[in-house]
């Protein structure tokens, strides 16, 4: 932005990503060398066809005690008179933020999530495995299974029948 007395300002507008293509994300800017307040509404296609399309559109409003005094309406790399002011939109990119929270509790909050997140694993990396013994006249009837990993855990089986002197491991 170049004010009328030819000073440049650079500025960085974040504005939302709209959420569908039908709308506009919105957001009011109080720049400290502005006595208006910069609203921006900002259009990811401006035909309406895709979200991924190169045809951006940024609409500018200075907006003085909630009226509207000036509007232009941008693509990447135009230029237009903004209340005698020469605006240019240089580049649309994609931008995110990240949050850090220091509030007491959350160390608390992420050990409970390491503890399901362990006994998930632990669940998944231990299956249950069932043993049946019947004890009937001709001997001892041991059955044995695993519901995952069956061959993984047949080391198992086998010294359960070699501790109980078993023969046939049929």
């Amino acid at each position: 932005i170049r004010d009328g007395s030819g000073k440049l300002h650079r500025e960085r507008l974040q504005i939302y990503h709209p959420a569908r293509i039908d709308k506009a994300g919105y957001n009011d800017f109080d720049l400290p060398w502005l006595p208006q307040t910069l609203s921006a509404k900002y259009y990811a296609d401006a035909s309406g066809v895709s979200m991924a399309s190169p045809d951006k559109l940024l609409v500018l409003r200075l907006v003085d005690r909630g009226r509207e005094t000036a509007r232009v309406s941008l693509s990447p790399g135009q230029s237009g008179m903004l209340g005698g002011m020469n605006v240019r939109l240089v580049g649309v990119e994609k931008w995110t933020g990240l949050i850090f929270v220091n509030m007491p509790g959350m160390g608390w909050v992420f050990f409970g999530f390491s503890i399901i997140v362990l006994g998930v694993i632990l669940q998944y990396c231990t299956p249950p495995r069932e043993l049946y013994a019947q004890r009937g006249a001709d001997g001892l009837r041991l059955s044995w299974k695993a519901t995952r990993f069956s061959e993984f855990y047949e080391d198992e089986y086998r010294s359960i029948i070699a501790a109980v002197g078993g023969g046939d491991m049929a």
